[in-house]
């Protein structure tokens, strides 16, 4: 909650790692969508929630805001944990084998992707910039929880997720007709003058 941290017991029921797919333990996948690391952390998620979440939500409706949340947090968390940490860890790359078993808690990849396909959406010119600019600070950020993966690797998980997600948003955009319509370009140019309409107008007998 808010006031306090998730117990290191709740954590290892509720939180996804790599290891829930080896173990068996798909329902982890999902438990750990509905809560948060606690404190600081919970009002961040709330937050941003609202935000990304509320933007989707008012750009494509209910619907779409639900499941591009639901799959973004589901193929991020289980395509991360399949393509990168097991056979990275199983490799013997030492980040990945400090994140193969780390307990993750969280919504944050589900709101990541809703971020991702309204930033795609975006008919403004400077939606280019704007994207450009949110994938670097991700990058950022996890060069930074890299180097500190062995005292905090829950960080390391969330940003690595983070930087997975936000693309794949904007990937989901392509496949709307709200981001088709923003992109296609006008019919008429407005340097060009229109016609005169014909309707309603008589032309002049020859004399």
């Amino acid at each position: 909650s808010h006031s306090s941290l998730l117990t290191e017991t709740w954590r290892n029921s509720v939180g996804f790692s790599a290891m829930s797919l080896a173990n068996l333990q798909w329902h982890q996948t999902l438990t750990s969508l509905v809560f948060t690391a606690g404190e600081r952390q919970f009002a961040q998620s709330i937050l941003m929630l609202c935000i990304s979440v509320g933007l989707c939500e008012r750009k494509f409706g209910s619907r779409t805001a639900v499941l591009v949340f639901f799959i973004s947090h589901v193929v991020v968390t289980i395509g991360l944990a399949l393509c990168v940490v097991l056979p990275l860890h199983l490799y013997g790359v030492e980040w990945a084998t400090a994140l193969a078993s780390e307990r993750d808690v969280g919504p944050s990849a589900g709101y990541y992707g809703c971020l991702g396909i309204v930033v795609a959406s975006w008919s403004h010119r400077h939606r280019q910039l704007l994207t450009v600019g949110i994938i670097a600070v991700l990058i950022v950020r996890l060069s930074v929880s890299l180097g500190r993966i062995h005292q905090a690797p829950a960080i390391f998980s969330a940003d690595l997720a983070h930087l997975a997600s936000f693309p794949f948003g904007i990937i989901l955009a392509q496949f709307t007709d709200e981001t088709a319509a923003a992109r296609r370009p006008k019919s008429r140019s407005k340097h060009l003058p229109e016609s005169e309409p014909t309707q309603g107008r008589r032309e002049r007998p020859d004399t």
